[in-house]
């Protein structure tokens, strides 16, 4: 017999929020509806219905001399009775099972946004609210594990081989999903950025990292001083330079800025004892490592510090990330009203999604650009300063 009527019930019984746990007692009814008997006939809901009252596993309420029913009562003692007849797991077992796993996934995982998703995810589970594609929570559970390992970056196809022993599973079942719980509980994690630069905030890289640079900075790679300002239109610092390149202790800096976008940074004019870095939007882990390292060297000169970038929210997010991560001191260049107003002819109307968010930035360097693009409720892309 398949049991139509039970299966209605169980669903029931599992979207209440408190029945499914294991202290509810007492009896609950189930009313036989016009569209259940259109959906599943009238002859074998009289046939199911005879068959567990005559089990005992239920009560009826018949009308029209038995050949019609109003209710169907039951004791929620026999639910699991129900469950066995109908070979569904019960759902607290699931719950049961879920919140060990999590559990299990908390005590090996380390990293702060990882662990936070799993607290959520139990949160959830202990509210009834289980998981149901199970089998691709524990893929996901193994790739968490792979990211909570990683301390330097890695490819994603040798990640995804690594991990989850096979090139293209990440990309093609698993990295939506990441990116979604990253943004959702990842410090690090703007909701500007875009996917490759959230992977690359995990240490997932689809390329290697570079630093784009021209200017003074003088290094010291494999016991040979190497000065960049001898490549005076800039050049590339590969992720293996990035690794293994010493910043030499005496530097001829007194001037760091960072440019948002590539035109910018091709055309802007060296000047002696500036460093100029391409930031392309928000810097790689190893790039922020490598610069972190720089302003430790220069800690005790006398330097100064600038970002330039959009006039929008996303420029002014990436001005915040790169002045918490890197360089404190961080000042704007070309980033305030009288830049924005003078350049307003070239502005774009302000999206009324990125309008909210900015109404929400909290930055007092530059709180009066903030002020500028709600009033004018247009942006300007820094490419425009070059027309």
């Amino acid at each position: 017999m398949k049991y139509e009527i039970l299966e209605r019930i169980l669903n029931k019984f599992e979207s209440s929020k408190t029945d499914w746990q294991e202290e509810a007692t007492g009896n609950r009814s189930f009313r036989i509806q016009q569209e259940l008997i259109n959906a599943l006939g009238k002859g074998s809901i009289i046939e199911e219905a005879k068959q567990l009252e005559q089990d005992g596993l239920w009560t009826v309420k018949w009308f029209n001399n038995r050949s019609d029913i109003e209710l169907i009562n039951y004791e929620l003692k026999n639910i699991r009775k129900f469950y066995a007849l109908t070979e569904r797991t019960p759902k607290l077992d699931k719950v049961k099972k879920q919140l060990a796993y999590m559990k299990q996934q908390l005590n090996i995982c380390r990293k702060s946004w990882i662990r936070a998703y799993y607290t959520e995810c139990m949160n959830r589970i202990d509210q009834g609210k289980i998981i149901n594609n199970w089998d691709q929570e524990l893929l996901l559970g193994k790739c968490m594990c792979g990211l909570d390992q990683l301390q330097e970056p890695i490819f994603k196809r040798i990640f995804s081989r690594r991990y989850l022993h096979n090139s293209k599973t990440f990309e093609q079942k698993l990295q939506s999903r990441v990116i979604s719980i990253a943004k959702r509980h990842h410090d690090d994690i703007d909701d500007n950025m875009d996917d490759t630069t959230i992977l690359s905030q995990l240490l997932i890289e689809e390329y290697k990292q570079e630093l784009e640079a021209k200017g003074n900075l003088l290094l010291n790679l494999e016991g040979k001083q190497i000065d960049l300002s001898e490549w005076r239109y800039g050049t590339v610092l590969n992720s293996e330079t990035l690794k293994y390149a010493h910043i030499c202790e005496k530097q001829k800096i007194q001037k760091i800025i960072t440019v948002e976008n590539k035109a910018n940074y091709v055309m802007m004019p060296i000047e002696e004892g500036t460093l100029i870095i391409f930031s392309h939007g928000y810097f790689s882990p190893k790039e922020c490592d490598f610069l972190r390292k720089l302003s430790k060297v220069l800690e005790n000169e006398k330097v100064e510090y600038y970002h330039t970038g959009d006039l929008d929210y996303g420029g002014i997010r990436i001005f915040q990330f790169i002045r918490e991560n890197i360089f404190p001191e961080l000042q704007p260049l070309n980033m305030n009203r009288e830049i924005y107003e003078k350049n307003l002819i070239e502005g774009e109307i302000l999206e009324e999604t990125k309008r909210k968010k900015l109404e929400k930035v909290e930055e007092p360097i530059l709180a009066d650009l903030i002020q500028a693009i709600l009033e004018q409720g247009m942006v300007i892309e820094q490419e425009s300063f070059l027309y």
